[in-house]
């Protein structure tokens, strides 16, 4: 393969970050030997054929994490130059859509990892590289409505923001700034308007934009019974190329920490962090891929002064770029705090609807407004007291209060003066295409299934590890069960009784003996089914909810709604395994195991482990499945009480099921039912019990694996609600 894939038409310009590699002299353009850290290439002209990746080895050399080592391949010919995405994981993008290969028959825009590379026909192309400082964001005329636009959350926002500056977005309950904010970073994209990153469309270009854009949300979106070198250790294994070695991840978690002045703290549990300390986590999840462009949803919500003030100046640090080897990033930040502000380089201030008011220098926000003031009090318009808010008498603007209080009295002609002053906030100062109604885009995809399944469960049994008070409840509600069993009398346990011949009435004996049947095997069953439901149900029935904003973070970065609900069922058939084991373990030691299997000869024990086995493992797939619904926390109790009382009830074991007319078909629904109706089949309990009659419960073959089947079934809807409520979450 040629070395020599590009020469430099024009000098290149190389903005390498101070302390960590020096760049290379503008000499090496021609003969390849392109730079491997943080760059800005410009103006290389193709003469040969190579590739493209992350690997020394390749012609053009990229350090994007998010770029593969060998990422894809440039062959020019006589007819021309065509680029081949080489198998990568995160592919080849053009105009937002992921290609396998691309004709170079006119100027296009190649999107790899978070990188973009101009390519012309006659071979010029130009490189943006991952992690250079940030560009300018330009808002145009952005507009979402709601309730079939009878509502406006954002009414035509217009704003310029030079790269390597912090903006804060402030205002009102009410006034849009968190929609603004997901507008801005694309995960909703605005129903009119554009959003521009670097001269490029934010939403036209999105599979590969996002990876330029980090998203740190209001709540903390990481584990907190993890440490923070693990934390990082695995949010990094979700979000960088597969073939980024462990070396490479851990040497770019050391700078991210560096960066942060988190090293002091990395082997500390996250639980254990201050306020502070934790959204500064949060925020070094979102630098591990070196993005351009950074969000915070009120990231001082919560803390003090101190630690309020702390977090406005890490911002100003990473938008500026003070920090060695750091060349910055341009920073939004959504906040109701406004007495730090003036970190920031700019702050846009909205009224209510999402109407911008004031664009500018924070340390003008007072005088700006007290001027307005005095102008509208002096043509005799100024409202002091009104429902929408109350100035002092007299009038006077002494804080943000008083801001709020003039803008909510005064919106219309505020934002007037503000577009009349301020031309970059002006609306429909540019052409601005319409965005069109909300797609329903899939989620760009980064790991295969099972690398992301392997990184969750890992994560996941670390999590359950370092919670002990889980861990007992876990370990403990089994064998509280099993020995439970032994409170039902008799001596018969689970095996068939020895009942002697039925006399006949005879006219000596015209009242013989009534044989009395032994319920003990029933009742031992109710037992062990119910607390195999309970078991499942209750060790799921809060994972989603109580990670539903991890999930949502995850999932924009490229996490699969199916990865993570396998990832789930996983750990899930772990715990009913140990459970179930310990919970048949005791029982069967304390009680006569049972006379014989239907599937398993010879073994009748382990048969009917699997019975509460497969009832624990879909009781716990329908706890996913409610958890994946609910909204919050505190409707997951009273869903699982319900839910336990019901599969108690239409189990068939208390009360007899079978012909009876709602409950039967309500039973059908339970996985108790099914569980209960297999475990009977093993234990043959219409010898035991010959006077009940369910045809569920026949010892058969085929009835214990219709039984089964009815079982599985259920746990199928379960899995499919649940990926269909996972979903549909978090789409754009």
């Amino acid at each position: 393969m040629p070395q020599a894939m590009a020469s430099a038409s024009s000098a290149a310009t190389y903005v390498a970050p101070p302390g960590r590699q020096a760049p290379p002299s503008s000499s090496s353009a021609g003969s390849g030997a392109f730079p491997t850290s943080r760059h800005t290439l410009k103006s290389f002209r193709v003469t040969s054929s190579g590739t493209i990746g992350r690997a020394p080895d390749n012609t053009l050399v990229l350090d994007d994490p998010l770029i593969s080592k060998h990422h894809a391949r440039i062959d020019v010919s006589p007819n021309g130059m065509v680029v081949t995405d080489l198998g990568s994981t995160n592919g080849l993008y053009v105009a937002g859509q992921r290609v396998s290969q691309v004709q170079v028959t006119q100027p296009v825009l190649m999107g790899l990892g978070s990188t973009f590379i101009a390519l012309s026909p006659d071979g010029l192309c130009e490189v943006q590289v991952a992690g250079g400082a940030g560009g300018e964001l330009v808002g145009k005329d952005l507009t979402f409505r709601v309730n079939n636009g009878s509502m406006t959350l954002l009414d035509g926002i217009s704003f310029s923001l030079p790269g390597n500056e912090l903006l804060a977005v402030v205002g009102p309950s009410g006034a849009g700034k968190s929609t603004l904010l997901k507008a801005l970073t694309g995960e909703q994209k605005a129903q009119e308007g554009q959003v521009l990153f670097n001269g490029l469309d934010v939403y036209e270009h999105y599979p590969v934009m996002r990876n330029k854009i980090g998203v740190v949300p209001q709540s903390d979106v990481i584990h907190s019974a993890l440490t923070v070198r693990k934390t990082l250790e695995y949010a990094a294994e979700l979000r960088f190329a597969k073939d980024v070695s462990k070396a490479e991840r851990r040497q770019r978690i050391a700078e991210v920490l560096e960066d942060l002045d988190l090293t002091a703290h990395v082997d500390k549990r996250v639980k254990k962090l201050s306020g502070g300390q934790r959204k500064r986590v949060s925020t070094a999840i979102e630098l591990l891929t070196r993005p351009s462009l950074l969000f915070l949803d009120e990231p001082t919500s919560g803390l003090d002064p101190q630690l309020d003030r702390d977090v406005m100046d890490l911002l100003a640090s990473l938008a500026h770029g003070t920090r060695p080897g750091d060349t910055g990033r341009t920073v939004v930040v959504v906040t109701h705090n406004e007495n730090h502000i003036d970190r920031a380089d700019k702050v846009l201030i909205l009224a209510a609807g999402g109407k911008p008011v004031y664009y500018g220098s924070p340390r003008e926000v007072l005088p700006y407004f007290r001027q307005r003031l005095n102008e509208i009090a002096s043509q005799g318009r100024l409202l002091l007291n009104t429902p929408k808010g109350t100035l002092p008498d007299p009038p006077a603007v002494d804080g943000y209060a008083d801001v709020y209080a003039l803008i909510r009295n005064h919106t219309a002609e505020l934002r007037q003066y503000m577009e009349a002053t301020v031309p970059s906030t002006r609306r429909g100062g540019a052409p601005a295409a319409a965005a069109g109604p909300a797609t329903q885009e899939k989620p760009p995809k980064q790991q295969s299934v099972l690398r992301q399944v392997s990184t969750l469960v890992r994560r996941q049994l670390r999590i359950v590890a370092a919670d002990p008070s889980y861990l007992a409840f876990m370990l403990l509600l089994p064998i509280i069960m099993g020995l439970l069993t032994k409170a039902i009398e008799g001596s018969d346990g689970f095996a068939v009784p020895h009942y002697p011949e039925p006399t006949p009435p005879t006219p000596e004996n015209p009242t013989p003996p009534i044989i009395r049947y032994s319920s003990q095997a029933l009742q031992l069953l109710v037992i062990l089914i119910t607390g195999a439901a309970f078991s499942g149900m209750s060790a799921t029935i809060r994972d989603l909810i109580g990670e539903r904003d991890v999930f949502l973070r995850e999932k924009a970065v490229g996490l699969r709604s199916g990865a993570y609900l396998f990832s789930k069922a996983t750990i899930l058939a772990l715990i009913t395994t140990i459970q179930t084991a310990l919970m048949l373990g005791i029982a069967l030691a304390l009680n006569k195991g049972p006379s014989d299997a239907v599937i398993l000869e010879g073994w009748p024990g382990l048969e009917l482990a699997f019975c509460c086995w497969a009832v624990a493992f879909v009781s716990g797939l329908l706890g996913l499945a409610v958890s994946a619904m609910v909204s919050s926390s505190e409707q997951v109790m009273p869903v699982l009480v319900v839910s336990i009382m019901a599969q108690l009830v239409l189990s068939g074991g208390i009360i007899p099921i079978s012909g009876r007319a709602v409950f039967e078909q309500l039973a059908w629904f339970m996985p108790s039912r099914w569980g209960y109706a297999m475990a009977s089949s093993t234990l043959e309990m219409l010898a035991i019990l010959p006077n009940r009659d369910d045809a569920l419960w026949k010892h058969e073959t085929a009835q214990w694996l219709t039984d089964y089947g009815m079982l599985s079934a259920i746990g199928l809807v379960c899995m499919v609600v649940c990926y269909a409520a996972l979903a549909r979450r978090g789409r754009r």
